[in-house]
């Protein structure tokens, strides 16, 4: 079979059970398995085409197999918890805990090509790590066990609560873990802590509001406002119970509520980009992002741009490029080529901001609404 190896056989699920998550649940299952025994990539023959790609499953090309018709094949990376376990317990032979949280603790299936890790220890220094091994990037917090209490400190964090309201045990020594995230999840939903973290981001959002109204060029608030944009789909998220994610941000918001979505999107400008620009954009924003990081990101984006019908990819592809320009040391002759290939695109707060004043003011009455209906 071409000389790949292994093959993941044929996926069934009995009609009366699908629906259900089996298949997305048997194929994390099986990469784990493959991860223990040293594979790095796992292949797989299909035409159905749409389905593979949600478990993160990339097209590798197309082959002649042995029943003779030419079939798609596609790859992908094998998870290696227990390794990435392994790694982690050599280098901190003191750590007390690791968590998995995100994503890949909740099951989505998709971004099992990210997975966010704590890892507990006694009294250090609090720090962040990455780890990409056999193409899977670990997003690494190291923490002290102490930074787990009070646990009202993360309950009332707009960033912090959902991920460990979602979190997964992965190693305890202290044995009081799944206790503690018991607890946790239990105090998550409570009207005073969501009330705190809501209002803390709703501050945020109106600080950045401030700054895209006070931008005096054309690039600055563009830059200011892709950070306000990265900001509301977090707090619509923390308003709705899921946690913030930065690539997927826009994505999870169209899955509660898909005319907030369709807003951010008109509010950016870009529901009229095509397919083909928004590819177009990915080797110009990888002279501003470079590495292994970056190679991360461009799968996410490319995924989010093939796979979602409605053109959310732009988002993430456009906050990652603010995020760049921001800092970059030519940012007109950058933001100059960014502009030809998009064309007449143009952001609310340029075209109108008696516009984006109202859509904010709308935006805030929307979250404040969320947070009278939870008391």
């Amino acid at each position: 079979s071409n000389g790949l190896s292994p093959w993941i056989s044929s996926l069934l699920i009995h009609p009366a059970e699908r629906g259900n998550g089996y298949g997305g649940m048997l194929l994390k299952h099986v990469r784990r398995e493959a991860a223990k025994l040293g594979f790095i990539k796992l292949y797989l023959a299909t035409n159905h085409i749409g389905y593979y790609e949600k478990y993160g499953f990339h097209e590798f090309g197309l082959a002649n197999l042995s029943f003779g018709t030419p079939t798609k094949i596609y790859e992908a990376n094998s998870i290696g918890l227990t390794r990435i376990k392994e790694i982690l317990l050599a280098k901190y032979p003191d750590t007390e805990a690791i968590l998995i949280r995100g994503s890949y603790a909740r099951g989505d299936g998709i971004d099992v090509q990210d997975i966010d890790l704590t890892v507990f220890r006694p009294e250090c220094e609090s720090k962040e790590e990455h780890i990409f091994e056999n193409g899977v990037f670990y997003d690494l917090c190291i923490e002290p066990i102490s930074f787990l209490e009070p646990m009202t400190k993360l309950l009332d964090h707009p960033y912090l609560a959902g991920g460990y309201a979602d979190a997964k045990v992965l190693f305890d020594k202290t044995g009081k873990m799944e206790e503690y995230l018991s607890n946790f999840r239990a105090e998550y939903v409570k009207p005073l802590h969501f009330k705190a973290r809501v209002e803390c981001l709703i501050r945020q959002l109106d600080e950045q509001y401030q700054k895209v109204m006070g931008a005096q060029t054309e690039i600055d608030v563009h830059c200011r406002f892709a950070t306000y944009t990265w900001t509301l789909c977090d707090v619509v998220l923390t308003a709705t119970l899921k946690s913030t994610s930065w690539i997927r941000g826009l994505q999870k918001v169209g899955k509660d509520d898909k005319a907030m979505m369709n807003k951010i999107i008109d509010a950016e400008g870009h529901k009229t980009l095509s397919r083909e620009q928004i590819t177009a954009l990915l080797p110009l924003y990888s002279e501003l992002w470079s590495g292994a990081f970056w190679d991360f990101l461009k799968r996410e984006i490319e995924w989010l741009i093939l796979n979602i019908s409605e053109p959310v990819g732009f988002h993430s592809l456009n906050i990652c490029f603010m995020m760049g320009l921001d800092h970059a040391t030519d940012k007109s002759e950058m933001f100059a080529r960014w502009r030809t290939i998009i064309g007449g695109y143009q952001i609310l707060p340029l075209s109108s901001s008696a516009g984006f004043k109202d859509f904010h003011n709308d935006a805030l009455a929307y979250l404040n609404g969320k947070i009278e209906a939870r008391q």
